[in-house]
């Protein structure tokens, strides 16, 4: 249907005031809250159900009010197998490729998720290419339909990742692969994928993950690829035989340390599926190399451009800005997003952006290596960030766990942003270490809550989520995947399952819950409006998302965006910032709008 300003929604399922004599879902703490307004049986009936029943097997019939989220397992899932390197590590190159993107194949259509896979040294030796990618179509219940080919994708000698996103603004997605050796931009054909011939996408050493952004505001896609290090085919390292190759007096796979790191790549997009190589020429290759693993792109800072941050293993972080003469500057340290609130470089892993403390714009999480716990970067305004993880929580929460993908949404639609991690080792020998939670690790969900003062801080919903079993977690996507309203999510598993968390908020058939997912159209070829900020006008508390394809660890997510409503929900106004600074605000209409720029009103 078509809003007052002319703006489209795809969804034309009408909203409903909130119930507010119902309760929804909630974090254990504020549960406690509003026992003691259920009626003394139905008291009675909870305890006798406690004591009764296997806590191992959740009633299915309250399952929507037993957890905030439920594993989906069956024997189809369960069996896939996302393969790279030696199914006991032996290299740093068996830990790692495990890309991951949610794809609109044919424009239309069920969502489709993609798993790249990596290689081996045996077939890297024998001059092999590397495992077949895996492409499945999801269905309205969360299954997995394997699609026939991956749809034309190859396996490259060594793939590492992916990025996918609309180049072409035709309404499917196309994609890049990244590998060890080499890089591939495909072209989406009427849901098949061709490889474009003579991209200029050149690269080599290990590529990781790779991020879409309009970098030079010129209205379409340009390209940021993450280069981790130069390793040593001919001759790895030997188990043990280096200090980088010891852990807990233990022989364990060796680096990053001790290997050479590469500088990140950037690529310009000439239009008509050419790139240029801009590394040297926008001043990319002037910083020191870091061992470079993930990459997100976004305006942080309300000046003219984005800026772009890298999540670097073992290395600081960086940050980049845009000078006015067109080049880049990497600005980590002094931005404060560097090193961690000691001031000690991390590993880090994996990236995720929400407004969550206003009024200076997008804060930051990072992941990073056991005992080293998740940082939360505040954004302070005026290009500064300050490491707030141990006064919110997070670093308590987090400290044990080895994590990778990361993401930030409202998963209970309270208004209030939370976190959710993929955990797992990169050593087998953690099953050996009594300091260690293991090799394969629980993922984490944590709640934002309000203390006394209204400050944000983080819990764990460990006992909300039902069915948790532990992997050796790697990428991590937040998205709809049912289309019901709310934040699902994937966490991939070196070889092995992704894991498939549904979330039971489910607003559409619950009067209690009302929400809004907000999808972008602008003209150009940045048809989806990657790098626009969204918000509810007047929340309270306020939380403002980015529109991105990229961000978490080596996973390729959906342009969209879901919020929580008002108890009036034709009162609402969603606030849009477009990536070349201009603002619209639009009015609530639908469950789910597709917001065209122009048809909104100036703020």
């Amino acid at each position: 249907m078509l809003g007052r300003n002319g703006e489209s929604s795809m969804d034309s399922t009408p909203l409903r005031p909130k119930d507010t004599n119902q309760q929804k879902l909630r974090s254990p703490s504020r549960a406690n809250e509003h026992v003691w307004n259920l009626s003394f049986p139905i008291l009675l009936a909870l305890v006798l159900t406690s004591c009764t029943a296997d806590p191992q097997t959740p009633n299915l019939e309250s399952e929507s009010t037993q957890f905030l989220l439920s594993r989906v397992s069956n024997p189809q899932i369960d069996s896939i197998l996302q393969r790279n390197g030696f199914s006991s590590p032996e290299y740093i190159t068996d830990v790692k490729s495990t890309g991951m993107a949610l794809i609109n194949l044919r424009g239309s259509g069920p969502k489709c998720l993609l798993l790249t896979c990596g290689s081996n040294l045996d077939r890297w030796k024998n001059g092999q290419p590397g495992f077949d990618p895996l492409l499945f179509e999801f269905s309205s219940d969360l299954q997995l339909k394997p699609i026939p080919e991956a749809a034309g994708i190859p396996a490259l000698r060594w793939t590492s990742s992916c990025a996918a996103a609309d180049l072409d603004a035709d309404g499917d997605d196309d994609l890049l692969l990244t590998g060890l050796d080499g890089s591939l931009l495909l072209e989406n054909v009427d849901g098949r994928f061709r490889p474009v011939i003579d991209s200029g996408i050149i690269t080599s050493s290990w590529c990781t993950s790779a991020a879409f952004a309009d970098l030079d505001l010129d209205g379409d896609l340009d390209i940021f690829i993450c280069r981790y290090l130069d390793f040593p085919f001919e001759a790895p390292p030997v188990n043990g035989e280096e200090w980088s190759c010891l852990w807990e007096n233990q022989p364990v796979l060796c680096g990053p340390r001790g290997l050479p790191a590469n500088s990140d790549l950037v690529f310009e997009n000439l239009g008509n599926w050419r790139f240029a190589d801009r590394t040297a020429d926008w001043g990319f290759d002037k910083a020191t190399p870091g061992y470079g693993l993930a990459v997100t792109a976004m305006n942080m800072f309300g000046d003219a451009h984005p800026e772009i941050i890298v999540a670097n293993d073992s290395t600081p972080n960086h940050l980049w800005t845009r000078r006015e003469d067109g080049t880049w500057l990497e600005d980590g340290l002094l931005a404060g997003l560097g090193v961690d609130q000691d001031g000690q470089e991390q590993a880090g892993m994996g990236i995720a952006l929400a407004g969550i403390y206003p009024p200076n714009g997008l804060d930051v999480v990072i992941t990073n290596f056991e005992r080293e716990s998740v940082n939360l970067y505040v954004n302070e305004g005026s290009g500064t960030y300050r490491d707030i993880a141990t006064s919110t929580g997070i670093s308590n929460l987090t400290r044990s766990a080895l994590s990778w993908g990361i993401g930030i949404a409202d998963f209970n639609l309270d208004g209030l942003a939370d976190i959710m991690i993929s955990n797992g080792h990169v050593y087998p020998q953690a099953n050996s270490a009594p300091v260690s939670p293991g090799y394969g690790q629980f993922d984490q969900l944590l709640l934002g809550i309000q203390d006394n003062d209204k400050k944000l801080r983080f819990e764990s919903a460990k006992s909300m989520i039902q069915n948790p079993k532990r992997h050796v977690g790697r990428g991590l996507i937040l998205a709809d995947l049912d289309d019901d309203g709310d934040v699902d999510a994937i966490s991939s598993t070196l070889n092995g399952a992704p894991q498939i968390y549904r979330n039971n908020s489910n607003p559409r058939s619950n009067e209690l819950l009302t929400s809004v997912v907000i999808k972008l159209d602008q003209p150009g070829n940045n048809r989806q409006g990657i790098g626009s900020l969204v918000k509810v006008i007047d929340a309270n508390p306020p939380l403002s998302l980015p529109v991105l394809r990229q961000s978490s660890f080596q996973s390729s997510g959906v342009a969209s965006v879901i919020f929580p409503l008002k108890t009036m929900p034709n009162e609402n106004q969603i606030q849009v910032i477009w990536p070349n600074g201009t603002t619209e605000n639009f009015p609530v209409t639908s469950s789910t709008m597709t917001l065209k720029k122009g048809s909104g009103q100036k703020p």
